[in-house]
This record gives structure tokens, sequence and C-alpha cells, in this order.
């Protein structure tokens, strides 16, 4: 039950925040030319009978996407973090990579100088 004060009372609250802003993201865009991100395009795109999908739809889909993508971006990095714990040697192979960018962040720039740490 949506009750004041519970864990589920605050997930609610947040849901219809996030509604709300992704909402007025998709009423932004749908003012705007169609552009190559999902929200733009789920924003322009239309049913079989040609209206624009119902905003509560993209709305849906972009809340999901975005709380899969935390899902595997959490599950990814509590996994590297364990094998780093478990492999000294890595740790060692990464900090020294991040020691050899002399204290800049990485950007798209620099990231394929990252050789350990980088995908090909």
């Amino acid at each position: 039950m949506d009750l004041p004060g519970t864990a589920y009372h605050r997930g609610m609250r947040g849901r219809r925040r996030l509604n709300e802003i992704i909402g007025a993201l998709v009423s932004q865009r749908r003012g705007e030319s169609e552009s190559a991100d999902l929200l733009s395009r789920l924003s322009h795109a239309r049913t079989e009978s040609g209206d624009l999908l119902p905003t509560d739809d993209v709305v849906d889909h972009m809340v999901f996407l975005l709380l899969a993508a935390h899902d595997t971006t959490t599950a990814t990095l509590a996994v590297l973090l364990w094998e780093l714990a478990r492999n000294p040697d890595w740790q060692q192979r990464v900090a020294d990579e991040v020691a050899g960018l002399n204290g800049a962040e990485v950007s798209l720039d620099n990231h394929k100088s990252l050789t350990d740490t980088s995908t090909p």
C-alpha cells in the first residue's frame, strides 16, 4: 500500500517525479525536429494508425530503460570491483594506467591510451 513513510511510498513518489521529468522532455522533443537519440525517436514514433505514441507509453519505455541501465551498470561495477579485489596484479595495472593520465579524467580523447582497461 502507498502509505506515507514507507519505502513503497518513497518509490512511488520517485516514479511520479520521473514521469513528470520525462513527460516534459517528451513534450519538448515533440516540439523539435527528430534527432538520433532514443527519447527523440520514441517521442516522434507513430502507431500503425499514424498517431503519435501516447506520452505515457514513451515515459514507461524510458523509465524501464533507465532502471534496466542502472541495474546492469551496478552489477557490472560490482563484478569489476570484486575481480579487482581478487587480483592485486590487475589492481596495480589499472592504477598504473590511471596514473599515466597525470590527473586527467578519462575522456573520449584519451581512453584509447588505456590499453589494459579499454575494449578494442
